[in-house]
């Protein structure tokens, strides 16, 4: 799961916090909330250092105990703009 690197990367040591779980059938839904300080380095834009939260949603669709299906939402320029990054500065890299 590359999202899952991609975070790991930008936010060493970051937290998710689980608002909401809801399951029926093969599928799966969880509503959250990411709290992280951005300290790692992403295409040419050093660590702001700046402490963002940001809520998301997930869904995954499992056959036989394996995610076969998922997808996910969030506001990345909301989390962006927390990190005091312009528009500009993320069509440059």
């Amino acid at each position: 799961m590359g999202h899952i690197l991609f975070f790991e990367n930008l936010f060493p040591e970051y937290e998710v916090v689980v608002d909401e779980l809801m399951a029926e059938g093969d599928r799966i839904f969880v509503r959250s909330h990411f709290v992280g300080t951005h300290l790692g380095f992403c295409d040419g834009i050093p660590p702001t250092g700046k402490e963002v939260k940001s809520p998301f949603a997930l869904g995954y669709e499992v056959h036989d105990e394996e995610i076969v299906d998922f997808w996910a939402i969030a506001n990345e320029a909301e989390l962006f703009e927390q990190m005091g990054l312009t528009k500009d500065q993320l069509e440059v890299h």
